[in-house]
This record gives structure tokens, C-alpha cells and sequence, in this order.
């Protein structure tokens, strides 16, 4: 129930000074502990002073406020302020107030508790006046349950250790031989193995002992100088007339090449076996062959592998001079290295 009181009266509105009786009906829901939300709705029949058959007109009013209570919501006495927006409407006119005051909440029981409060309401619009607002209330909790604690039984926590991996290789440092050096698991966490330090691993690196590049399959790069060298002891193996025995003198050259290619293990050749046009084609293309195949032999006897050589006859076919004369023929009777 409520009580209206009007701080100013005018005698062609309300009856100066004269408390008008009300009711009205509250909702207040906890946001916190000390804070309220509270929503109202009220009414009360005014008497105007104009009127002389005594009717009275009715007035309403809708309020939403803020209320701060002074300690917990489990204490007996919790004395509170509030503020907050009203809107009211008394015949045709509605209007706007800011209702402010003070409280206090008496708990009875766990859901049950009185409501006292006085509240001042600043009119916005002059068709309304400032006026006092005090009621007293009985108000109880709406679907209040009690929750009965639960005794969580204790579960056991198993911890779980991530494995370690210091370098971030994928290989866990247990597993890892190197365990601060990014590697692979085919080297046991280990960077592959790389002597000459090329960027070819050792065992796809065909010159495992001097740098060079993966298009060369780790070995370096043939140098004109180097296939000059080799061209150079080709013109310098000479065979006995109308065989394919070596004369003596193409020993020296023969192991000047062996040891080229010693040293530049990245280098494959194609010995190439020519002669001149006399004799049949047939038994000239049977001569070149054969002589091809002896530098080969020669080679691998010394220690080149036959894996880096390859041998073939060219008979008359390819002549660089004229055959027509001395000096021609002679050019032409000759075996030429291709580096591949």
C-alpha cells in the first residue's frame, strides 16, 4: 500500500497539502548482493479541488530503479537508496519523474520480508508537480529454491607430460642424438652428414670431398681449363699401324688422364674411336671400335671406375681433314675424350 503526498498544490489540480491513499504492486530481482533492480506500478483516485460532486480521478504510475542496499541481502535490517525513471499518466496527460529515497528491507524469514521506503518524485513537465511518494509493503521470494550441495567425489588427475623436443626437428629429445641441431630421423635427429659442406648430403654427394651443387650431384663445376687438359692428352694416344695395340709413348697421357679424373670424380667420358678412309669401311669401323675400347680398358686398369666411361667407333665416317692427303689422314686416324 501506498501513500501520495504533494510537496506543491494548486487548487485548480490536486487538494493542497492532502496525503491521497494508493496501492501498487513491486518486482525486484538481485543483481548482486548489495544491488537491486526494482520495477513498480501504483495508482491511487485523485480528488481535484475543482471538482464539487466529490469524484476523484485516477492516477498511475510506472516506475524502474536501482537500489543499493547498505550490506547483504542476509542481514535482518539492510537499509537501502534507490534512484531510477518514472513515467505516470493522470487523465489525458503522461509525464516524466525521477523517483529518489530511501528504505529499508526487513527479512521475516528466508522468503518473506517487509518493505518500507519514502520516495521524493522530480516532475520533468510542468503539468505534474514534485511530490512524496511512502509505502509500506509485505513481498515474498518467487521460486526461490534451496540447492543442496552436492559432495563431489575426488578423481585422481593424472599428469601427462608432453615429450620434449629442444631443436623442434619432430624428434623428441629421448630419440634425438642431437638434440639442440635440427636433423632427420634417418641420422637419429642428426643433421645428414656433408663433409664438404656443399649442401648435398654425403651419400648422394658424388665428390663427398670437395663442394659443388646438386645440379652436378655435388661435385663442382667442369672447367674449360679441365676439358682442355683432357683434350690435350687425346691428341697424344697413338696406336701401332693398322692395330689397335698402344705404342708406348701413350702411357704417359693415358695416366695424365687417369688422374684427372681421380681428382675431378664428377666428370663422365665418351671415348670415341675415328680413323681414315683407307681400307674397307667395314674393317675401319671394327678398328675404331677396338681402339675405343682399349683407352677404356686402360682406364679401368688404373683404377677409374667403368661406371664413369663409356666407348665407341666411328670408322671413317667422321673425318676432321681431307683424306686425300698425308696430313689429313693422319688428323683423321685419331680418339677423341667427350666429357658427358
Amino acid at each position: 500500500m501506498e501513500l501520495l503526498s504533494f510537496k506543491k498544490a494548486d487548487t485548480s489540480s490536486f487538494l493542497e497539502g492532502t496525503p491521497q491513499l494508493g496501492v501498487g504492486i513491486q518486482y525486484q530481482n538481485n543483481i548482486s548482493s548489495h544491488i537491486v533492480f526494482t520495477s513498480a506500478l501504483s495508482g491511487a483516485f485523485i480528488e481535484q479541488a475543482q471538482r464539487k460532486d466529490g469524484k476523484k480521478d485516477l492516477f498511475l504510475e510506472a516506475n524502474l530503479s536501482l537500489r543499493a542496499n547498505c550490506f547483504k541481502q542476509d542481514k535482518i535490517f539492510n537499509p537501502y537508496v534507490l534512484m531510477g525513471a518514472g513515467l505516470s499518466k493522470y487523465k489525458d496527460s503522461y509525464n516524466l519523474s525521477t523517483p529518489a529515497g530511501i528504505g529499508c528491507q526487513i527479512n521475516l524469514s528466508a522468503n518473506v520480508f517487509l518493505l518500507i521506503n519514502s520516495q521524493y518524485r522530480f516532475a520533468f513537465t510542468d503539468r505534474q508537480y514534485n511530490h512524496w511518494v511512502n509505502s509500506i509493503g509485505i513481498a515474498g521470494a518467487i521460486n526461490r529454491k534451496k540447492v543442496s550441495k552436492i559432495k563431489q567425489a575426488s578423481i585422481p588427475v593424472t599428469t601427462i607430460t608432453s615429450p620434449i623436443d629442444s631443436d623442434g626437428d619432430g624428434i623428441i629429445d629421448n630419440e634425438d642424438s642431437c638434440r639442440l641441431v635440427v636433423g632427420v630421423i634417418k641420422y637419429h635427429g642428426c643433421p645428414p652428414p656433408d663433409r664438404d659442406q656443399d649442401g648435398v648430403e654425403d651419400s648422394l654427394d658424388k665428390c663427398p670431398d670437395n663442394a659443388g651443387n646438386a645440379r652436378n650431384g655435388g661435385c663442382p663445376e667442369v672447367t674449360a681449363e679441365i676439358k682442355q687438359q683432357i683434350n690435350g692428352t687425346a691428341t697424344r694416344i697413338f696406336f701401332e699401324t693398322g692395330s689397335f695395340k698402344l705404342l708406348q709413348q701413350s702411357h704417359g697421357p693415358l695416366n695424365e688422364l687417369a688422374q684427372i679424373l681421380k681428382e675431378n670424380p664428377q666428370i663422365h667420358l665418351l671415348i670415341e674411336g675415328h680413323t681414315d678412309n683407307a681400307g674397307t669401311p667395314a674393317s675401319n669401323q671394327l678398328l675404331s671400335e677396338n681402339r675405343a675400347r682399349t683407352v677404356f680398358i686402360y682406364l679401368t686398369g688404373v683404377g677409374i671406375s667403368n661406371n664413369r666411361l663409356q666407348y665407341r667407333g666411328f670408322g671413317q665416317d667422321r673425318p676432321i681433314s681431307d683424306n686425300a692427303t698425308v696430313e689429313g689422314r693422319a688428323k683423321n686416324r685419331r680418339v677423341e675424350l667427350k666429357v658427358l
